[in-house]
């Protein structure tokens, strides 16, 4: 006799809806509640960024980001730095791959 069919998941969760349902936050919650049965999947990529969200948290912070990306650059460095004490989360430095190459 053969098993079930298995379906086709509905919906492929990102890291930060993971985040937000394990902060308890009330539209997270909903829609795990409302779509839990339609078929959730959670990409092998967002469950290495998870481990990789861990291990930076164990080992006590984020190392330099380096980037390229003109928006995360235009960042000022205070602003960035007050608003993430705010949520209680590690500073970040933000550095373009010729900075370092100096």
């Amino acid at each position: 006799m053969a098993g079930p069919a298995l379906r086709r998941p509905r919906f492929a969760l990102d890291t930060n809806v993971l985040i937000d349902l394990g902060e308890a936050k009330p539209f997270a919650q909903r829609f795990l509640a409302t779509y839990r049965k339609a078929g959730l999947a959670v990409p092998p990529t967002v469950i290495q960024e998870l481990v990789h969200i861990s291990r930076i948290h164990h080992q006590g912070g984020i190392p330099p980001l380096i980037t390229s990306d003109f928006h995360l650059l235009a960042i000022n460095p205070a602003e960035l730095v007050q608003k993430l004490d705010e949520f209680d989360l590690p500073s970040v430095s933000i550095y373009h791959p010729k900075d370092i190459l100096r």
